[in-house]
């Protein structure tokens, strides 16, 4: 999960076995030795009550500015991307250590191009795990990143994964499964790549989507969770909704109260506090 504290992006996490504590622990001591990143463990940190009572720790990752390389790789040339995955290939090398689960979703570009790993929880001493996601990687990057020398192809894809702004002024952002998150001054909506509106402007806020999932908020400040037909999955009834695309779960509060919705939305539990 991502958070903001004290005006910084971190990642939460926690373990839940002990083996997964344990993995935890030795990434953090060998991070913190070689201050490869800012990963720190809070002990003690959850309290979960059940068939059982106890508590467990939970990570916290500090993440650096910068952009996803999900996300460069449409926008960077072939050549600055391999040259910054052989710097980065080489860094590990260097530190004599494997992230264990690099994909394009956890690598982050700061400013200088430098390549930086997130979800480091499985980072283990020894060069030499990662070669196959490493190879992945560059499939990728030859794939999808753009080629040296601009072509029609590649400058629709730049614009298509670009911020840019229409003739009306309004700010189109980057197209995710298929969709385009625009901001107007009525409010916030969705396009497709072809500048079509598909979803109108009549929300205060968006998310984009996400295995065919958005979290939206009306003006009235409730929010809901719509798919890229623009139909309520979670009606718009509610104070907060937090979406976890990788298991479909939706944490949802209504005031004091609080439940989980699945990925088709039906309520998983009572209310409770």
């Amino acid at each position: 999960m991502e958070g903001h504290l004290n005006g910084k992006e971190y990642l939460f996490y926690a373990p839940v076995t002990k083996g997964g504590a344990t993995m935890l622990r030795e990434a953090t001591a060998c991070t913190t030795e070689l201050q490869y990143c800012d990963l720190r463990i809070l002990e003690d940190e959850i309290l979960f009550s059940g068939l059982s009572t106890g508590s467990c720790c939970l990570a916290m990752e500090s993440i650096p500015q910068g952009v996803k390389l999900n996300e460069a790789i449409y926008t960077y040339s072939h050549s600055k991307l391999l040259n910054g995955l052989s710097a980065f290939k080489a860094r590990l090398k260097r530190l004599n250590i494997s992230h264990n689960n690099l994909s394009l979703n956890n690598i982050i570009i700061d400013s200088r191009d430098r390549w930086h790993s997130i979800s480091n929880y499985n980072i283990q001493s020894g060069y030499g795990n990662d070669e196959a996601n490493f190879m992945a990687i560059e499939k990728s990057i030859n794939s999808l990143g753009l080629p040296d020398e601009p072509t029609a192809k590649s400058l629709e894809q730049l614009r298509l994964h670009s911020i840019t702004t229409d003739g009306e002024g309004n700010t189109i952002y980057p197209i995710v499964e298929s969709c385009r998150r625009f901001t107007s001054r009525n409010g916030v909506g969705f396009k497709d790549k072809h500048n079509n509106v598909i979803i109108a402007d009549d929300y205060l806020w968006a998310s984009d989507f996400s295995c065919n999932r958005a979290v939206v908020q009306l003006k009235s400040g409730k929010m809901g969770i719509i798919d890229r037909r623009g139909r309520y999955v979670i009606q718009p009834l509610y104070s907060t909704i937090v979406y976890n695309p990788t298991d479909g779960i939706s944490i949802v509060h209504d005031g004091e109260l609080q439940t989980r919705f699945d990925y088709h939305g039906s309520q998983m539990d009572e209310w409770h506090k």
